[in-house]
């Protein structure tokens, strides 16, 4: 991958987007995009009391049962499709 340095400008402009970015010349030509990591921007917007509620609310998987789940989902869905031509 190809590599560029920018100036610290661009760099404080970039390290606040919570969104893709469209990277435009002089000209409004687009030169490209920029993807900002990901993170938790998502959370801004939601408060400490709803991510309480949120928490204590009945049901729901662990990683380690979702993933479980996901696993035998695969397995019937090539077992199904395996058997679907024959």
């Amino acid at each position: 991958m190809a590599q560029m340095t920018i100036d610290p400008a661009t760099i404080s402009q970039l390290l606040g987007a919570k969104e893709r970015v469209q990277l435009l010349d002089r000209d409004g030509k687009i030169l490209g995009y920029y993807e900002p990591p990901m993170s938790v921007f998502w959370l801004d917007d939601v408060s400490e009391e709803e991510l309480d509620r949120r928490e204590s609310e009945p049901g729901g998987l662990t990683t380690a049962e979702a993933i479980t789940y996901l696993k035998s989902q695969r397995q019937s869905c090539t077992k199904s499709s395996g058997s679907a031509g024959r």
